[in-house]
């Protein structure tokens, strides 16, 4: 679950359009639940069903949803295993998520009044009395978490000027919960938490280069969320490329991904869950 701040154009990019529903039957073997990335142009969410680069066949799911102003990111409300694309609005003079229905054209959403102006957004299973994530969002002006949860606003201190938050299960617990993490753009450093407090550890990753945006996720199904960046090699002709680690130590990256238009969104998440692979990809 990631948070973008670009808006671009599509560079180099070929796609296909299949209802979200479409994926569920067919050949094939079960899926991995495991994340994927996608990315977003402007209204246009166009989610990868591999990160797999040798995959030619990976299903594509494009839709469009949201405001060219609002933030990306992805949630799953029901726990039911599956993301769902997720925007983050301040334009009202508040904060509001809308998390889409399903994943495809036509769908409806769900709105959560929570934030500020200038908030960014995170979700994830923050709170394990129940299944499905909460929402929750990072203030820069005073370097603050607020998480939603049902017994009310967790709030607690972290970070510096300039940090963009994450979140995941960095330590594959039991029951599933995530924490949050900061994504340190001038010394491309994840600092991921052990816990949802102020007073929590922090393990220290490097991954990326200047300019790079922060994506994170399960890329190999094993219960852990590792690190992702994504950089806009538009000035080198080559669009955008996803860097991915796979490892919950050490830095750096083991594979990577050309996907999108640099200036495009990264986001990331179970767009399918454990269903009928179809397409082949790993």
């Amino acid at each position: 679950m990631s948070v973008g701040i670009r808006i671009g154009l599509l560079v180099g990019l070929m796609f296909i359009s299949v209802p979200f529903s479409a994926i569920a039957g067919g050949g094939g073997g079960t899926d991995i639940e495991r994340d994927t990335v996608g990315v977003v142009q402007g209204t246009k969410w166009i989610l990868r069903s591999s990160n797999d680069s040798a995959c030619t066949t990976a299903t594509l799911i494009q839709f469009n949803f949201g405001e060219a102003t609002d933030k990306h990111l992805s949630a799953d409300l029901d726990g039911d295993g599956l993301d769902q694309a997720t925007l983050f609005r301040d334009s009202d003079g508040f904060g509001s998520f809308f998390i889409r229905d399903a994943n495809e054209s036509g769908a409806g959403n769900t709105r959560i009044n929570f934030g500020a102006v200038g908030d960014l957004p995170i979700a994830g299973n923050f709170d394990t009395t129940d299944a499905g994530d909460e929402v929750a969002v990072y203030r820069q002006s005073n370097n603050t978490f607020y998480i939603q949860t049902d017994s009310g606003t967790v709030q607690f201190g972290g970070g510096g000027a300039g940090d963009v938050p994450v979140a995941g299960n960095w330590d594959n617990s039991v029951d599933g919960s995530d924490e949050v993490g900061l994504f340190r753009p001038s010394t491309n450093q994840f600092f991921l938490f052990s816990e949802n407090s102020g007073s929590a550890t922090k393990t220290t990753r490097i991954l990326g280069a200047t300019g790079d945006l922060p994506t994170v996720g399960d890329w190999d199904g094993d219960g852990s969320t590792t690190i992702g960046a994504h950089r806009d090699q538009t000035s080198a002709g080559r669009g955008g490329r996803f860097y991915f680690n796979n490892m919950t130590t050490g830095g750096g990256s083991e594979f990577d991904l050309a996907f999108g238009g640099g200036t495009d969104d990264p986001v990331s998440g179970d767009w399918d869950g454990p269903m009928v692979d179809e397409d082949g990809c790993p």
